[in-house]
C-alpha cells in the first residue's frame, strides 16, 4: 500500500505552466558571428563600441536597439541542461514578429559570458550568434510566473481551480472569451484547501459584469468507462492562448494507492491544464484536472495516466453556491457543448 507521501512523489502534482523569473539582463554586445554550411565567421566586431543587448524575460524579448532596432520575440524558453561551466536554455523566437527561429542561450557561470544563438528553422545549418558579456547594470526582480486553467462556479465571478496553482500568489489575472470578446480581470483567492487541492477565486474588478446563467452543474456520480472531456489552456506560452479540448474515459474511481479523492482518467492533460473542468457527456462537471503520473519517479515508461479531483471535493468548498446537475446540454453533440462551455473556462496567470 502506498503512503500519501509516496503517492505524491509519483505524481507531477504541479501541472500548471511555470515561467522563468521576471528579469531584465543588460549585456555589452561584443561580436556577431554567422554559422553557415559548417563554417563560422565573425560578421561585426562591437568591442569598445558600447552596443547594448537586452534580454527581458518579463516581456520574453531579446533586443538590440542600436542594430537596426532588431528584436527577437521568445516563447517557450526552458532550461535545456547545465554542467559545471554553463547553463543552456532553449526556446523559439521570431525576428520583429516574422519568421520562426530556434533560440539557444548559453550562459557561462564563471565569467558572465553569454551566447545567444538564433538558428533558422527554414535554412538548416544557418545560425547567427550574438556573443556578449553581462554588464554591471543587471536588474533583477524576483517574481516568478505560472499559468493554469479554471472555470466559473457562479455568475458573479467565483472560479474554481487547483490550490497548488495559486498557493503563495501575489497577483492573479483571469482571461476568458465570450460573445463580448477577450476579457482580463484581477482576482483574489477566496478560499484555499491544500488537502483537497481545490481553490476558489473571486474576480475583484469593477469592469467585470455578471455572466449569463451557468449551463452546467456539479455531478458527483461517475462510473468507470464513462466518457469525459476537458477544456483548458495547456502550454499557452508555446501553444497560444486559445482553449484546447481533449477527451477520454474514466479509467478508475481511485487514484494512486487507491486514493479516493481522485479519478484516474485517460483524458490527456499537459502543463497548463491544472485546475480545468472535467466534463461528462451531459456537460456537467465531474472533476478538476490535476495531475499526471511521473514516469521518471517510477523509473518505467507510462502512457496517458492522468488524474482529476472528484467534484464532490469542490462542493465541500462551495457550500453557499448552488450547482445542481443540469440537463441543458445533455442531448447536444460534444462539439455543440464545447461552443457553449468554452465561454465559462478561463486562463489563469499567477505571479508569486
Amino acid at each position: 500500500m502506498f503512503s500519501i507521501t509516496k503517492a505524491f512523489l509519483l505524481l507531477i502534482v504541479v501541472i500548471f505552466t511555470l515561467g522563468a523569473h521576471s528579469q531584465v539582463y543588460h549585456y555589452s554586445l561584443q561580436e556577431v558571428q554567422m554559422m553557415s554550411g559548417g563554417m563560422e565567421k565573425p560578421i561585426i566586431d562591437f568591442r569598445g563600441k558600447n552596443v547594448e543587448l537586452i534580454l527581458d524575460l518579463s516581456k520574453n524579448t531579446l533586443s538590440i536597439p542600436k542594430v537596426n532596432n532588431k528584436t527577437y520575440n521568445i516563447r517557450g524558453l526552458n532550461l535545456l541542461g547545465e554542467d559545471e561551466d554553463a547553463f543552456i536554455y532553449q526556446g523559439f523566437s521570431s525576428e520583429n514578429g516574422k519568421n520562426d527561429w530556434k533560440f539557444n542561450h548559453y550562459v557561462n557561470k564563471k565569467d558572465n559570458w553569454s551566447i545567444f544563438q538564433i538558428e533558422s528553422l527554414n535554412e538548416a545549418g544557418t545560425s547567427i550568434s550574438y556573443v556578449c558579456i553581462l554588464s554591471d547594470t543587471t536588474i533583477e526582480t524576483k517574481v516568478s510566473k505560472a499559468s493554469g486553467s479554471g472555470f466559473f462556479i457562479s455568475v458573479d465571478g467565483m472560479i474554481a481551480t487547483n490550490s497548488h496553482l495559486v498557493q503563495g500568489s501575489k497577483e492573479i489575472e483571469i482571461t476568458f472569451t465570450n460573445e463580448t470578446g477577450s476579457n482580463k480581470y484581477k482576482a483574489i483567492v477566496f478560499s484555499n484547501n491544500k488537502y483537497t487541492d481545490v481553490a476558489i477565486l473571486k474576480i475583484v474588478d469593477n469592469k467585470f459584469k455578471s455572466l449569463k446563467a451557468l449551463p452546467y452543474g456539479i455531478e458527483t456520480n461517475a462510473e468507470v468507462g464513462e466518457k469525459v472531456f476537458t477544456i483548458g489552456f495547456p502550454l499557452n506560452t508555446v501553444m497560444g492562448d486559445n482553449y484546447k479540448v481533449t477527451d477520454g474515459i474514466i479509467s478508475s474511481t481511485t487514484g494512486i494507492g487507491d486514493d479516493k479523492k481522485y479519478f484516474q482518467i485517460s483524458t490527456p492533460i499537459q502543463p497548463g491544464n491544472s485546475g480545468g473542468p472535467l466534463f461528462n457527456q451531459d456537460g456537467n462537471v465531474v472533476g478538476i484536472t490535476t495531475a499526471t503520473l511521473n514516469s521518471k519517479a517510477l523509473n518505467i515508461q507510462t502512457q496517458n495516466v492522468n488524474y482529476a479531483i472528484k467534484a464532490i471535493y469542490l462542493l465541500s468548498n462551495i457550500d453557499k453556491v448552488q450547482l445542481k446537475p443540469k440537463t441543458t446540454l445533455a442531448h447536444k453533440p460534444m462539439f455543440e457543448q464545447i461552443k457553449i462551455l468554452k465561454n465559462y473556462v478561463c486562463l489563469i496567470r499567477v505571479e508569486y
